[in-house]
């Protein structure tokens, strides 16, 4: 079989007589089962993408496209490896030798490469539209072929990912002077282990091309090794000489998408050399900041996904505003706030959060309370706060005691009392 580095990693397959055997006739093929290899991931799949097909060894014709290599127009080999015969595809004339890289033969299985004229051999609207193009070809004399049941010429060692969905398609032509053979099979492996899926097969007339499309979704865990793919075709008896031609093999992966939802929202401050330090701002609208920043806040959502795009507006009907556009990281929006002032609950609504599956959140609220000296965060600023905050005066700042550095200078000293002694009395409905 055959790889050819097309701009939609076209697959070039042909099956053909042993060289000893008739090598001026296509007419004397053996049946050809092709196992096809070397569908390399590219690391964890983050979102809809094509897996390139990385065989570029296989580049066996010299058009444009293909970006030039060994054979001519209307040529063809029955063989791969150094120095195999070139036949003329009209003449069946031997035409010398070339090198043509490519698999292990399996059996009496012959895989080739041919360069042919498509006006030739099929219509217009049922012409393949790359070249070269391969083929299964199935001999009339060799009948009741089965397809084989592992697949082999693994090139590849990266594994299939977990939780993923892989999307293998093929492009399948008729001849206008062939029958095509009766059955047709792709399948996907992992490690040699076939992983199912769903396979939908469109026959192609001698107008129209037809498609293989097979379906496969992986789950937590999956056989070790390459992601590897075997394509058979098969007939009951023959009487004549069948073949289905290939183009444009292409693969793409999918990582299985959670839905997007919003999982986490804090307060996030800098507390000098101390760290930084989130308070926890519940869906329920129950967290409280109590820290003094002159108004400014960072407020830090997580979601289920990875997010790359969105918006934000504030509800504070005492005072503040957006500083700026969102900016995203990872599973991340970070939100800006600016002039909030002090002893209001507000609220931010998050709008058109896209995640990088294209799925987009419906509005979501996140409310606040805005309550600088609440260190006990029960939304009353009193005795009980100062108590907190005296209790750890000269401690170091910790993940435990941060809310009583009310300053966030990363110290807790007698200023931090103070603040509670300000605005001692002030609290929140």
């Amino acid at each position: 079989m055959h790889f050819s580095p097309l701009g939609k990693q076209g697959l070039s397959l042909v099956g053909a007589p042993n060289d000893s055997e008739n090598k001026h006739s296509m007419k004397k093929l053996a049946l050809t089962t092709f196992s096809f290899f070397a569908l390399t991931l590219l690391g964890t799949i983050s979102q809809a993408a094509s897996v390139p097909i990385t065989n570029g060894t296989f580049d066996a014709t010299n058009n444009t496209a293909n970006g030039g290599g060994t054979l001519g127009f209307n040529q063809y080999t029955i063989l791969y490896g150094s120095g195999v015969t070139v036949f003329d595809a009209l003449t069946g004339a031997n035409l010398g030798t070339a090198n043509v890289p490519g698999f292990t033969n399996v059996g009496n299985n012959f895989d080739g490469v041919q360069y042919i004229d498509p006006t030739m051999y099929f219509t217009p609207t049922g012409a393949p539209t790359t070249q070269p193009t391969g083929n299964i070809t199935l001999n009339s004399d060799v009948p009741n072929k089965s397809i084989a049941t592992s697949p082999d010429n693994v090139l590849s060692n990266t594994n299939v990912a977990p939780n993923s969905t892989y999307t293998l398609t093929l492009d399948l032509y008729k001849r206008t002077d062939l029958s095509l053979p009766d059955t047709f099979q792709m399948q996907l492996f992992a490690g040699g282990v076939d992983l199912g899926g769903t396979l939908t097969i469109v026959m192609p007339t001698d107008t129209q091309p037809g498609q293989a499309k097979l379906v496969v979704t992986t789950g937590a865990s999956v056989s070790g090794g390459a992601l590897s793919a075997q394509l058979s075709a098969g007939a009951t008896n023959p009487s004549d000489l069948r073949q289905i031609v290939l183009d444009n093999l292409a693969l793409d992966a999918k990582a299985n998408a959670s839905t997007l939802a919003l999982t986490d929202a804090v307060s996030r401050k800098i507390h000098g050399t101390a760290g930084t330090f989130d308070i926890e701002l519940p869906q329920n609208g129950s967290g409280v900041e109590c820290r003094s920043s002159n108004g400014n806040h960072e407020f830090v959502f997580t979601f289920t996904n990875g997010v790359v795009s969105g918006n934000a507006t504030l509800s504070a009907p005492a005072g503040g505003s957006i500083a700026g556009s969102p900016t995203f990281a990872g599973n991340t929006m970070t939100v800006e706030l600016t002039g909030v002032t002090n002893d209001q609950t507000i609220t931010v609504t998050l709008h058109n959060v896209t995640d990088t599956f294209s799925q987009v959140l419906p509005d979501t609220d996140i409310s606040a309370g805005m309550l600088i000296g609440d260190s006990s965060g029960n939304k009353t600023v009193d005795l009980t706060d100062y108590n907190l905050v005296k209790a750890q005066v000269g401690a170091p700042v910790t993940a435990n005691n941060f809310r009583e550095d009310l300053d966030v200078n990363g110290t807790i000293t007698h200023a931090d009392g103070k603040i509670v002694r300000v605005y001692r009395n002030t609290n929140l409905p």
